[in-house]
């Protein structure tokens, strides 16, 4: 089968670049303050819907019949600081806000929820939908592509099997299927593979299914 990208340069740099930055972002906030933004969004309503433009944003075709979408799976890869969420210095005004933006992933719809919250008051200030949108990988996602790479190409698991935890790197890239045609139109995408010590092939894991994708060129 081969697999088709209508953003295969941009947007799988895009998301490669989002999902380094994801890696670090979390680190304005205290763990106490990513899980009071967790908290926050979990106790908002959907937005029902509605974009900021007011238009009806539809799940994507096909979605909701896959492995991950038939259980639900939902992930929130990235709790980062809107501004800083250190502790306001002394004398700041009653409207200091400390606001963190929480990302949702829904596998069953493709669709990516932003939802903007104040830390101070336990609100939502903002909630924005995008479908098919590059966001980065949370780390279970990466543990679950690891595993399913390394059970389905021995060199990949032999590598990781032989190298030394201090010498091991793995690198993940999110493409976006963005030909509405494909088979895996909007499905969760990953290309895995290892730099070091010993570079392996890249494998392509669709995560919606749970499977290695063939013939991926």
């Amino acid at each position: 089968m081969r697999v088709r990208f209508g953003i295969a340069a941009v947007g799988a740099a895009a998301a490669f670049a989002a999902t380094a930055m994801a890696q670090e972002a979390g680190m304005g906030l205290t763990e106490a303050q990513k899980k009071r933004a967790l908290e926050i969004e979990a106790a908002t309503a959907p937005p029902a819907g509605l974009t900021a433009r007011g238009t009806v944003l539809q799940g994507l075709p096909g979605l909701a019949s896959t492995f991950a979408g038939q259980t639900a799976k939902r992930v929130r890869p990235l709790v980062a600081p809107v501004e800083s969420a250190s502790p306001q210095p002394a004398g700041a005004g009653p409207t200091a806000t400390q606001r963190a933006v929480v990302v949702r992933y829904d596998y069953a719809t493709g669709i990516t929820t932003h939802t903007t919250v104040d830390l101070r008051t336990g609100k939502a200030l903002d909630v924005r939908e995008d479908v098919n949108y590059p966001t980065p990988l949370a780390k279970e996602e990466h543990d679950q592509a690891v595993a399913i790479a390394r059970s389905a190409v021995p060199q990949f698991d032999a590598i990781i099997r032989g190298a030394r935890p201090e010498e091991l790197r793995i690198r993940h890239l999110s493409p976006l299927d963005n030909d509405a045609t494909s088979a895996r139109y909007g499905h969760r995408l990953v290309y895995v593979w290892i730099d070091r010590p010993t570079r392996s092939p890249r494998v392509l894991v669709d995560l919606s299914t749970n499977e290695i994708v063939p013939d991926h060129h």
